[in-house]
Order: C-alpha cells, then structure tokens, then sequence
C-alpha cells in the first residue's frame, strides 16, 4: 500500500496522527466499512502504535470511525436512512447556533467567513475535495463557535462530521457541486449573520441541508 500520508511533527504527535487520518477519512481515501488497523497505520505514520490509538479513539467519538472493543476499529459505513437521520437532528441544534451567534457577529468575523467561503469556493473549482470539505467545515464551526455553548459545538460536530463524509465525500467526489450552489449555501449564512436576510435561522440551515442531503 502506497504511503497515504507524511510524518507528523515530533512536538505534537497524536494530533498530528489525529490530523491526518481525519483529513483522509474526509477525503475518501478509506472506504466505507474498512478496516483500520493500529499496526498499518502505525508504519504510514512512522510513529508508534499508542498514539495512532489515541488518534483512533478520538475518531470515534467524532463519529467517524467505529470502535469494536477486542477488534480494532473501522470506517463507518452509512446508509441513506443514517444520512436523513443526521439531518434531522442537526437542523435544530445548528439553527440554534446560528440564531446564538448572530447578537455577537461583528464586521470581522463576516470578513473571516467571507475569507473561508473563498476558499470553499477555490476548492470546489480546482476539484480538490480535501480542501474545499475541510473549509467547508471550518465555516459551520466558526458559526457553532461563536454561539458560546460548549455542549453545543460538541454535540454539532460529533453529527456532522460524519455526515459530510457520507452525504459529500462517498456520494459526491465525482462530481463536485456547483459553484453556484455552493457560494448561494454559503452566502445565506452570512446574510442571516449580518441582519441582511429575509430567511430565519432555520429555513438557512435547512436550505443547506436539503441541498446537501442524499436521499
């Protein structure tokens, strides 16, 4: 197997491990379903096997892996009815972030959105899934952020970062969204976040969702 990643830095080696095999999980270089092994990883890595481990565990708290005590663990695989599933319960919880964040939205963080969004944007145009996905993600969690509940931003991403990798990742990677659709999406976040839209919090983050969602 040809060596997926490189070596994470010495200072800071499980985040690192932790780094990467997200950024791959979410980039579709393991399958659904598949299985990952310390021992594997460990030698990609070259580091040792504890914190591939601990990288590993961490992952699945996320939701992005399954751990089998006693047999390792493996990529999630979902189904459509896991999918809608998903959907459904992150529109109210990230539609109370966004209704959270907007008292405290100020000129600055629109720009610091603004600057993701164009970034998002690059990805999707260079057909670099990686890119645009881990963007992508950042933009919704700068939104949860700043809503200033902790069990909130918790609870959002161990939800969605599953489900931008099935309803993006596993069913999209052919073919990348739109441009169009991508920057609209986008655009009525920050439009809510600045006072500038006729769209409640809800109907954004549910715009976003129906647009997303494979059924």
């Amino acid at each position: 197997m040809s060596a997926l990643f490189s070596q994470p830095r010495a200072t800071s080696i499980r985040q690192g491990a932790l780094d990467l095999l997200r950024e791959a999980l979410l980039a579709g270089q393991f399958h659904p379903g598949q299985q990952l092994t310390e021992v594997a990883l460990s030698t990609q890595l070259r580091i040792s096997r504890g914190p591939v481990r601990e990288a590993l565990l961490i992952l699945a708290q996320e939701g992005l892996v399954n751990h089998h005590p006693h047999h390792g663990f493996s990529v999630v695989n979902w189904n459509t009815d896991d999918a809608m599933a998903m959907a459904s319960v992150r529109l109210p919880l990230e539609t109370m972030a966004l209704e959270l964040a907007r008292p405290f939205t100020s000129e600055a963080r629109i720009m610091e959105l603004e600057s993701i969004k164009a970034r998002i944007l690059a990805g999707v145009q260079a057909h670099h899934v990686a890119l645009w996905i881990r963007e992508d993600l950042r933009f919704h969690e700068k939104i949860w952020e700043w809503s200033g509940n902790a069990w909130l931003v918790h609870a959002l991403r161990h939800i969605t970062y599953p489900f931008f990798a099935f309803s993006l990742i596993y069913h999209e990677q052919r073919t990348p969204p739109a441009m169009e659709r991508m920057e609209n999406l986008h655009d009525a976040f920050v439009r809510y976040l600045s006072g500038k839209s006729d769209l409640t919090a809800e109907q954004c983050v549910r715009l976003h969702l129906e647009s997303y969602t494979v059924r």
